[in-house]
């Protein structure tokens, strides 16, 4: 249906060329403002979202870019915000700063990220307490540290509304400010905020300023509204330069130029603003620039480094694998046996599977799934069709081609939406796991954990080195629960008066019998299905489909593991992905870590874990439900259940302990289980 809609209404080069025009004709007839608003020459034209270039002859990548934005209500403009975001991110326009007023939001700080999260960015809320409307909203990309300075703004909810931020850069300092300044408010009153918000920063000392607003004061009437020019006043004699010098919200009959975006601009920098033609978003145009002179990087391709699994390449492998001689391993200690398989292992494996590269170029690299190329071509030509009918009536033949464009592409829109979702539910409805994932992105529920960003705390100080950052974080691990262990307190007694009092604790000691190709086989078949590597790159995948190969080898290794107690060193490198948890990311203690272990070493501990399990099963309690097999959570609070009515039957009381211990695998005390599993040579 996109590519019906998209083939009839699309944009032929005759239509181009007319839009073009149209455009070079709203250029000059809501030409940019005179003196005074123009005093660095800056003129910020009309433009289409997809068709946003950097201006030449010298291309340049912003020292920093910012978008500003009244958008009128972010929970029904979400996913409109995304889709322009998404056409500009195609051309390498990816803004620093998105700033928005008038946002409607109630909910939580949390919940706000959670809803409205845009990938690669934090997003900061100013929501209004009791008043309805209003509110603020920044976008910050993830590269940049900040501290909110609630401390330097005006705030009179629903008369004056400021968010202000500290943003650390390669340069000086940056305050990042959105302002909002009510409608039909004392126009005198704001004036005096807007300078007592200047006068701020001005005292705590910062010299790089960026103010995104939606000011209300038409700057077309500064000749002819003495508010307005002293308005004007306050902001150049604080050095803020207006960027945006046409109108913002245009109407059949009207236009004004009401939001804006200020600037402290050093001599040697470049700018280059511009306001997008849209009206997807609101009835205020979104305004942007564009500010330094370093040369223009353009958006990098997605690039994929995978192996090549044909079924060609895995019967090469296979047959390699099976021609080898692995008897001389037998001849080899543990540590050697292990290490001498890996490597060899590796070798087979980029021989036979060498490694490709899939390319994908930037602009279809599309961040939601049911975000189609069609979806993305038709919002062009939407765009397109609006700005031609711009100070057109009404009631003319573009204006309602427009409308009748938006309807149709708006109805798609929701019907590929709800396609996609519904799809997904029909598929996984007998998989909950996938199931609440799937509702997670629905309702965009969606905490972006992988994201790390640049720039950690390492002794009071910002780092960036990658190095050092991995370096810390492989400290900070490793050394968590010994630290935390060590602000347990110390019994009284020792875990042995314990045991002896609880009467005879071990009357055998574990035999770690040797395993079986059968069984080894069996172990490897019953693994899932992944396709996540380790740090020798092979996946529970590529292992099962090479698994009757390499039968022998393992069953030498697993039994000379279990015979000399050793677990070589090559299956204790794991690869560890920080998992960002909550609040700053820039501070270590915020993340867990998720640890790839080598495969093979899964293979050796399911093998050993039955014959643990085995040993100490009998001798565990019969309250203990966690990690056991045929036992779980039900099972506890189904025995809770009986004594609590059990004991209401007798009329007594119930009285029940809850406890979660922080890191408890990381502080368990590793002597009392190894003195009740004495393995016996």
């Amino acid at each position: 249906m996109i590519c019906m809609m998209t083939n009839k209404l699309s944009m032929t080069d005759t239509e181009q060329m007319t839009l073009q025009m149209v455009l070079n004709e709203l250029n000059d007839d809501l030409e940019s403002s005179n003196d005074p608003i123009n005093i660095s020459n800056i003129d910020s034209k009309y433009c289409l979202a997809d068709e946003i270039k950097l201006p030449c002859p010298k291309e340049m990548l912003p020292k920093y870019s910012v978008l500003h934005i009244n958008i009128q209500g972010l929970g029904s403009s979400y996913s409109k915000l995304k889709l322009m975001l998404e056409k500009m991110n195609g051309n390498g326009i990816r803004f620093d700063f998105i700033l928005l007023c008038e946002t409607f939001l109630k909910t939580t700080p949390s919940r706000t990220q959670e809803l409205y999260n845009l990938n690669g960015y934090h997003l900061i809320t100013r929501n209004r307490k009791s008043k309805n409307c209003g509110g603020l909203a920044i976008y910050i990309k993830n590269n940049f540290s900040y501290n909110v300075k609630n401390d330097l703004s005006e705030y009179i909810e629903g008369e004056f509304e400021s968010l202000v931020i500290e943003v650390k850069t390669r340069h000086k300092p940056l305050i990042l400010s959105e302002v909002y300044r009510v409608p039909n408010t004392n126009e005198s009153l704001s004036i005096e905020r807007y300078r007592k918000l200047l006068e701020n920063f001005k005292v705590a000392k910062y010299e790089n300023i960026l103010i995104g607003t939606d000011q209300n004061f038409d700057f077309l009437r500064i000749n002819e509204h003495n508010n307005t020019s002293e308005l004007f006043n306050v902001f150049i004699t604080n050095s803020l330069i207006p960027l945006i010098t046409r109108p913002t919200r245009v109407t059949d009959h009207t236009a004004t130029l009401i939001d804006n975006i200020y600037t402290t601009l050093e001599t040697d920098e470049q700018v280059y603003s511009g306001i997008i033609l849209t009206k997807t978003l609101s009835d205020h145009y979104p305004v942007f620039s564009l500010i330094g002179e370093t040369p223009k990087i353009k958006t990098k391709p997605l690039k994929l480094e995978n192996r090549d699994f044909s079924e060609n390449n895995i019967r090469n492998l296979q047959n390699a694998l099976r021609d080898k001689d692995w008897d001389y391993l037998n001849n080899l200690d543990t540590e050697e046996a292990f290490n001498s398989f890996t490597s060899i292992l590796n070798e087979l494996i980029d021989e036979k599977t060498p490694i490709k590269y899939v390319t994908i170029p930037a602009k279809w690299v599309i961040k939601d799934p049911w975000i189609t190329p069609g979806i993305l071509k038709s919002s062009s030509t939407l765009d397109k069709l609006y700005a031609k009918c711009v100070k057109k009536s009404r009631t003319g033949p573009a204006y309602l081609r427009y409308i009748k464009y938006r309807n149709n592409f708006n109805r798609i829109k929701r019907k590929m939406k709800y396609n996609y979702f519904n799809e997904k539910l029909e598929k996984y409805k007998q998989n909950t796991r996938e199931t609440w994932k799937l509702l997670r992105e629905l309702i965009s529920k969606q905490k972006n954990k992988n994201t790390l960003t640049n720039s950690f705390i390492i002794n009071g100080e910002n780092e960036t080195d990658p190095i050092k950052i991995a370096n810390e974080f492989c400290d900070y691990f490793s050394e968590v629960g010994n630290e935390l262990s060590k602000k347990i307190p110390k019994p009284k007694q020792t875990f042995l008066e314990y045991l002896c009092k609880s009467g005879p604790h071990n009357s055998s000691s574990i035999f770690l019998y040797p395993t079986s190709c059968e069984e080894i086989n069996d172990v490897i078949a019953s693994m899932k299905n992944k396709r996540s590597l380790d740090n020798n790159n092979i996946s529970s995948w590529l292992l099962k489909q090479i698994k009757c190969d390499i039968l022998a080898p393992l069953y030498i290794l697993i039994n000379k593991s279990m015979e000399t107690g050793v677990v070589p060193d090559c299956l204790k490198v794991a690869k560890v992905i920080p998992i960002h948890k909550a609040k700053d990311k820039a501070l270590f203690s915020n993340y867990r870590p998720i640890s790839i272990l080598p495969i093979i070493s899964k293979v050796l501990e399911k093998i050993v874990h039955k014959r643990v399990s085995n040993f100490i099963n009998d001798r565990l309690a019969k309250s203990q439900y966690g990690f056991r097999s045929k036992h779980s959570t039900i099972h506890a609070v189904s025995q809770f259940y009986i004594n609590t009515m059990e004991t209401i039957e007798q009329k007594q009381h119930t009285l029940a302990t809850y406890l979660d211990l922080s890191r408890a695998f990381d502080t368990l005390d590793y002597s009392v289980l190894l003195k009740n599993c004495i393995i016996k040579e």
